[in-house]
């Protein structure tokens, strides 16, 4: 298996898992999803209050399908303002969603995203390596068989954690 920085790859989804941010969805349909994780996603006091954080993100998915494959999905939220951290939430379902996804295949982890102007770079970085170790050979088979969350904690501490053998 090959290894990525770890500073590009899955840091805001590591810190995800490691505060409590990885809930279960299960059967949910897309839109409950989103709905789902969109309020999770507004319990954090940096988000901008006061936005309908639900309707923000439906139509910016309605703009472009973020199921980028391979199980995954990765829809965002631009911030208002210029600067602060990316946060991130996560729903995982061991169904699968019907999300509309490019290839077709049902979504098993949606990794969602707030994201201040200043970090548009970090978050870029971030989704591009993580679509690189999902398509390395097993592992997007490996997160559709995982059955229980948490399994799914520690196959994200792994991909995460490989990641700083070397990059």
């Amino acid at each position: 298996m090959q290894h990525w920085n770890q500073d590009l790859l899955m840091k805001h989804i590591l810190d995800a898992v490691a505060n409590g941010r990885l809930f279960e969805i299960g059967n949910a349909c897309k839109d409950e999803a989103l709905l789902i994780l969109a309020q999770r996603l507004g319990c954090n006091p940096k988000v901008m209050q006061g936005r309908d954080l639900v309707t923000e993100i439906e139509l910016r998915e309605r703009e472009f399908n973020t199921g980028i494959g391979l199980g995954v999905a990765v829809p965002h939220l631009r911030a208002s303002c210029e600067d602060g951290p990316v946060y991130c939430v996560l729903g995982w379902s061991a169904q699968g969603i019907d999300y509309g996804a490019l290839d077709g295949v049902p979504v098993h982890l949606i990794a969602m995203y707030y994201i201040p102007d200043a970090q548009k770079n970090a978050y870029l970085k971030e989704i591009a390596a993580l679509i690189k170790v999902f398509m390395q050979d097993g592992v997007a088979c490996r997160l559709a068989k995982i059955l229980d969350l948490e399994t799914m904690r520690s196959f994200l501490g792994e991909l995460g954690g490989a990641s700083t053998d070397r990059s």
